[in-house]
């Protein structure tokens, strides 16, 4: 008996044992995540991609590795009803926080189990890239596994728009140092999917890594590379670590989503401090800067915002987040690259260091990128440029003719120099990409220091204003003069000060005769033929643009008929015979085949009709006396 009861009690406390270890492996296994989602082309049904990171002194995340990645391996994610944000414009609904199951996503094996510390070719991180490789010594190491799958929502009730999938795992990292008992605490994510917007709507992906490591005292300056397949507007925000849904994790004191690790200026947030004191957020295009201070391992979280205007209000379409692990360490003495901007003559440029442009839609813009480095004396840097975009929308900056061209090859600018990388963005944007909000692009710059090359990575901003539209209207007065106005076809505004219609002098003669303002009264043409009209247009200023506006040149042309002229003779004839006088017409435009005259005498203030209007070019004429001079006026008029 006794014996049985030690057997008893020694299972009991390996079973204990065994708990503890699970729970102790498994407290770091997930350290980040990236959420997305795409739809699938039927209403309702999404295509849904999680990546997680893994810690690789933690346990494996698939089971089977380091021995191999099995397509079997795959994640829990959980459905259920989300709560409206404050300003979502999306209408209330009663399914919060109902539970609509689970989905299985499977692991996608090409892309999954590699090392995402991006080390120079000389260092390895303690990974194995799930046994496919030797690991190094460095750490951290972190890998990524995608899982994805199609999650159907077609049997939720048609009132519930905004609905939650989220990813639930025990536990954190328990080195992490700004979260309280972080390996008390569970890892979850979400994506939030407005299901009631027509057509369904796609996430932005991000095109840049998720990086993990930064050199402590050394500005670091990362964005997300967010492009959204369907053209809607993103805004940026840090976002809470989570335990669970709507659950946020408890931060170690000063410690908070918008203060989430030490930085220099802490507690101190920008604005009102200026970069790179504080840490700072751009919530129009996502870049992050801040400068951190010692080593400690915290939790970054960025979370995008998806808007599309409907009618007069902009609704929002989705949720996505960034939930990173970020490292700060001690690095050896190298400072990282910077992007800096140059005129296409390679002066410098402003607007450093906001990098934020406007343009006039038909003007050809271009600027030159560098990333320069004070270490260039031993260092390389090198730019690259994630642009590429899913869906029926990319980035309208390089479907419609933007370019970026390198103006060093690559290969052999570390040895003969520059060696710092640059390259040349010329882009024309066209009337139809004109509007309000930004677009933007991303370039990132890297250098080879080892084992962590400095990086970073920048946002451009470039606003397209529209050019003012309008037609000319032409009031033919007859005899060469003509009245001319113009219609604005578009709504931007005018600065009318630099209103202005100019008429051609004479044909192709490149000569105008300038008339301020919007109108133009019995302006006369004297020669024939065809003459050009240019109605000068310019928008008020709206920065980001030029100092005077947006300039506009609607050209137009009338064709001015030569001037009719008539050709006659001097003649007599003897007393009491008449003499038939005849004249001859050219230029302008006859009535058919002729023209029409009328006959007068007294000269050319005659008024006594000889003969009346019509097409006989001749008249007879008999002087009233013998010996005597008299005078006769004939008028010609051709169609016009």
């Amino acid at each position: 008996m006794k014996y049985q009861n030690f057997y008893f009690l020694k299972v009991f406390l390996l079973f204990i044992f065994s708990i503890l270890v699970q729970t102790e492996t498994k407290a770091d296994h997930v350290v980040g995540s990236d959420v997305s989602y795409a739809c699938a082309g039927t209403s309702n049904v999404y295509n849904v991609t999680f990546k997680l990171y893994r810690d690789c002194q933690g346990i494996q995340l698939c089971s089977n590795c380091p021995n191999g990645l099995s397509p079997s391996c795959a994640v829990q994610v959980t459905t259920s009803g989300a709560t409206i944000p404050a300003g979502s414009n999306i209408p209330p609904q009663t399914c919060t926080g109902v539970n609509f199951g689970n989905s299985s996503l499977t692991v996608v094996t090409n892309v999954s189990g590699f090392d995402v510390i991006q080390l120079c070719a000389l260092s390895r991180t303690i990974c194995t890239n799930c046994g496919t490789r030797t690991p190094g010594t460095f750490t951290p190491g972190i890998e990524i596994y995608v899982f994805n799958g199609q999650i159907d929502l077609t049997s939720i009730p048609s009132n519930c728009c905004l609905v939650r999938i989220g990813y639930q795992t025990c536990c954190r990292n328990n080195a992490i140092t700004t979260l309280q008992n972080p390996a008390s605490l569970g890892f979850f994510t979400e994506t939030l999917i407005n299901r009631c917007a027509t057509p369904c709507n796609s996430s932005p992906t991000f095109t840049n890594d998720a990086v993990a490591v930064a050199c402590a005292g050394q500005q670091f300056a990362y964005n997300l590379g967010a492009i959204d397949p369907d053209g809607d507007s993103l805004s940026y925000r840090f976002g809470q670590s989570l335990v669970g849904p709507g659950s946020g994790a408890p931060y170690a004191s000063p410690y908070s989503p918008a203060v989430p690790f030490p930085y220099l200026g802490i507690p101190g947030q920008s604005p009102p401090l200026l970069p790179p004191l504080g840490i700072f957020i751009d919530p129009m295009n996502g870049d992050i800067r801040f400068t951190p201070l010692g080593t400690f391992v915290a939790n970054l979280v960025v979370e995008v915002l998806q808007w599309k205007l409907i009618g007069t209000q902009y609704v929002l379409m989705g949720v996505t987040r960034r939930d990173i692990q970020f490292y700060s360490q001690v690095c050896a003495n190298n400072n990282p690259p910077v992007i800096r901007t140059y005129r296409d003559d390679g002066s410098p440029s402003n607007p450093q260091p906001n990098l934020v442009y406007g343009v006039c839609a038909g003007q050809q813009f271009c600027f030159i990128v560098s990333a320069w480095d004070n270490t260039a004396g031993w260092d390389t840097t090198d730019l690259n440029w994630p642009q590429v975009a899913s869906g029926p929308d990319p980035n309208p900056i390089f479907s419609t003719g933007g370019t970026i061209t390198r103006l060093f090859n690559p290969n052999t600018r570390a040895v003969l120099g520059p060696k710092f990388d640059s390259v040349r963005f010329c882009w024309t944007p066209p009337a139809s990409v004109a509007r309000n909000l930004p677009y933007y692009f991303v370039m990132n710059a890297r250098d080879r220091a080892c084992a962590i090359p400095g990086r970073t990575t920048r946002s451009f901003s470039i606003t397209v204003r529209p050019i003012p539209q309008a037609t000319i209207n032409k009031i033919n007065k007859n005899c060469g003069f003509y009245d001319f106005t113009f219609t604005q076809t578009n709504t931007v505004p005018l600065n009318t000060t630099f209103t202005n219609i100019q008429v051609e002098n004479s044909p192709s003669s490149n000569s105008y005769t300038n008339y301020p303002g919007s109108s133009v009264s019995n302006h006369k043409f004297i020669n024939g033929g065809w003459h050009r009209i240019r109605l000068n247009l310019t928008t008020t200023a709206i920065p980001p643009t030029l100092p005077n506006g947006c300039p506009n040149t609607i050209i137009d042309s009338v064709f001015i008929a030569q001037s009719v002229d008539v050709t006659a003779r001097d003649t007599f004839n003897c007393f009491g015979t008449p003499v038939n006088v005849k004249v001859y017409g050219k230029h302008g435009t006859p009535f058919g085949n002729t023209y029409r005259y009328t006959f007068y005498s007294g000269g050319l203030a005659g008024t006594n009709v000889v003969r009346i209007f019509g097409p006989d070019s001749s008249a007879p004429i008999s002087p009233p006396t013998a010996g005597a001079t008299s005078t006769y006026k004939v008028v010609i008029q051709d169609l016009n």
